[in-house]
């Protein structure tokens, strides 16, 4: 079922993206189609690799969750800033500043997809499920991270339209399903 509820959903302050594209529409359950799309475009992603910050989003919940798989929809336009790889961390280190944290552990280690997210060509289209096989361990705090796009170094920017985490409720067995909603970051 969808983890539900966040409490806060981030990115770096160095990181450039429109006004109407930023990273609370990868969760916002709306997709669109078209012009109509709400998504999240990074226009200084080369920039910031370059300069040793791999770009994503750290996403925290209220309650700990054990994430076993996810969907990503691709954005309206231009396949070479799809993204081809994909690293997830987790931490239930509850320190207020999510880029103070430390203890961070890989939940996608040894996946298949982490190499190569072979996402479609079509535009906004939903992929398949990627299934994590190897996490067992409930986390408050989730960062994905995008070491590469499809664009390589002569792509500057990186982006998708919608992001769908599937996972367990630490505190209940219920498979109740929810949608994501998330509060806005705070302004830094």
């Amino acid at each position: 079922w969808h983890m539900s509820y966040a409490r806060r959903l981030s990115e770096r302050s160095n990181v450039r993206s429109p006004g109407n594209e930023r990273v609370e529409n990868l969760f916002d359950g709306t997709p669109g189609t078209g012009r109509n799309q709400r998504k999240y475009l990074i226009l200084n992603y080369e920039l910031l690799k370059n300069n040793n910050i791999i770009p994503g989003f750290i996403i925290r919940y209220d309650q700990q969750y054990i994430l076993r798989k996810f969907k990503l929809k691709t954005a309206n336009d231009a396949q070479s800033r799809d993204p081809t790889s994909m690293e997830i961390y987790g931490s239930n280190d509850d320190n207020p500043n999510v880029y103070a944290i430390n203890d961070w552990t890989q939940v996608s280690q040894g996946d298949p997809w982490n190499t190569s997210l072979g996402l479609p060509f079509a535009r906004n289209f939903l992929t398949g499920e990627y299934i994590i096989t190897n996490n067992n361990t409930p986390y408050t705090t989730y960062k994905v991270v995008f070491p590469t796009n499809r664009g390589g170094s002569s792509e500057s920017m990186l982006q998708l339209n919608e992001v769908q985490f599937y996972g367990i409720d630490s505190t209940t067995t219920s498979t109740t399903t929810t949608s994501t909603t998330t509060t806005p970051p705070p302004t830094t």
